[in-house]
């Protein structure tokens, strides 16, 4: 059943309109209104606030961790894509930490999907939306980070790397897998991002794990995984070879 424009209020939806009362207030009479009782003033607050003040990237990530509304969430995110490299310092540190949707076991829920799913961690999320921007922080979490930052971390490098075509991550991708074959989660995670890559030495790991994987859901990330990269390839050949010279 369709929501009513009520309905939709209480989960902070706003139209362009509501911003108008709200234009000449500072920057820390909107910090206050971020706080607000009403989702949809909160959403007011965080729209003009972001657009104005790219500094403001750790009160909305403050404001991120605690929030229910969903449109209020969503305006967040966008407003911490936007502003882009400032926020990524600070999402790094909330990898794995904001919300409860992060995957816990190793499952296929994201077997049927013929494209990169997006993260479910809300940081890890918003990371990607940033795109390679994200990358060397992204990379650096893989090489150092704590089990629950490198989960999410690599759900954005595959994600970025699926989308955005920067391979940048495959070296410490492959090294953070030779460490932790016994590590069925991460395993699964690193497998199901390599569908983002193309070289030679990823098509050799996934091979390997189609062939000798003891665990059927590994086993079956691997198969999805390499047939992507085949059929991005395939799509690549045929898109070259329709190309004319004049």
């Amino acid at each position: 059943m369709k929501s009513t424009n009520e309905q939709l209020e209480r989960r902070g939806l706003i139209t362009d309109e509501d911003l108008v009362p709200y234009i000449t207030l500072s920057d820390s009479k909107l910090i206050e209104t971020i706080h607000s009782k009403e989702p949809k003033q909160r959403t007011i607050a965080i729209r003009i606030l972001a657009n104005r003040n790219a500094q403001c990237a750790g009160i909305l990530i403050d404001a991120l961790t605690v929030e229910k509304a969903l449109y209020v969430k969503i305006e967040i995110q966008k407003a911490l894509i936007n502003i882009g490299k400032n926020s990524i310092p600070l999402l790094i540190g909330k990898l794995g930490s904001i919300g409860v949707n992060q995957h816990r076991i190793v499952n296929n829920i994201d077997l049927g999907k013929k494209t990169y799913p997006i993260a479910r961690d809300i940081a890890a999320r918003i990371l990607c939306g940033i795109g390679t921007d994200s990358l060397p922080a992204l990379i650096s979490v893989i090489e150092s980070g704590n089990q629950y930052m490198k989960l999410e971390a690599i759900d954005a490098i595959g994600y970025i790397t699926f989308y955005f075509g920067d391979y940048s991550s495959e070296i410490s991708l492959i090294n953070l897998y030779q460490s932790v074959k016994s590590n069925s989660l991460l395993k699964w995670k690193i497998v199901k991002a390599m569908q983002g890559f193309k070289s030679k030495e990823i098509q050799e790991i996934l091979s390997e794990v189609i062939v000798n994987e003891d665990n059927a859901l590994i086993r079956n990330e691997a198969l999805r995984s390499m047939k992507t990269i085949q059929q991005r390839d395939s799509n690549s050949k045929k898109l070259g070879s329709n190309k004319r010279w004049t």
